[in-house]
């Protein structure tokens, strides 16, 4: 895999506190974000280690047993697994395996049409929401997608996704992250970045918590009330 280098505005972490008094209007977008089943992913704020995120990058691959999909890297001699099941439980997602990963293009555009979407469908461009919607799909974007966070065009697949959150529909985000992870290491854009450092990160923890962890870290900004 040639040298990957991370994005200065991916995969952030987002700060769940009560927006400006200015803003008040979206206070029920902060509260219905800390409960839903991203909410732990969204917030979770480890430290990276540059060399460690590094090292999973350029030794992943993605393995399949049967109908089974899961990806593997070394980091440090360490064999590092990530499953759909092993991005639920340590991420905190509240969603199934039996969950769809897609929802259907009249649902998508219809729960657009109720968001107030002012494009044509099925492109959407963020800019097209209203600010409250724009908001939730600028987190979605740039906390849980692979796409960087300053994308104005968002993926069928993204806006599926967010029309899901949006209504509360069941929605597998745990396969959605490995689907994005696997994008990455099979694809062939010409813009390839470190995704999910956060997520990696906490990857790493999990399965060897005692790993010694050294060098320059990365300095990642969050998303805050003023977002």
């Amino acid at each position: 895999m040639a040298e990957l280098k991370f994005a200065e505005s991916h995969n952030l972490a987002i700060l769940l506190v009560e927006p400006p008094v200015a803003h008040t209007e979206f206070k029920s977008m902060i509260h219905g974000l800390k409960e839903c089943c991203l909410a732990s992913a969204l917030a979770l704020n480890p430290t990276i280690y540059q060399r460690l995120i590094r090292e999973f990058w350029k030794s992943t691959t993605v393995k399949k047993e049967d109908d089974f999909v899961f990806i593997e890297a070394l980091v440090k001699g360490c064999k590092i697994i990530v499953t759909e099941q092993i991005i639920r439980d340590v991420l905190n997602i509240d969603d199934q395996s039996s969950f769809p990963t897609k929802i259907e293009l009249d649902q998508a555009q219809e729960l657009l049409s109720k968001m107030g979407y002012e494009g044509e469908f099925p492109s959407t461009l963020k800019k097209l929401l209203p600010p409250y919607w724009r908001f939730l799909a600028h987190v979605f974007v740039s906390c849980i997608s692979r796409r960087r966070s300053g994308a104005y065009a968002l993926s069928l697949r993204n806006t599926g996704a967010i029309a899901a959150l949006a209504a509360g529909f069941d929605f597998n985000f745990s396969k959605f992250i490995l689907d994005e992870l696997i994008v990455n290491i099979k694809g062939k854009t010409r813009d390839k970045f470190l995704m999910y450092p956060r997520f990696i990160e906490v990857f790493i923890n999990e399965q060897f918590p005692v790993m010694v962890k050294e060098g320059e870290t990365l300095d990642m900004k969050s998303l805050g009330p003023n977002t």
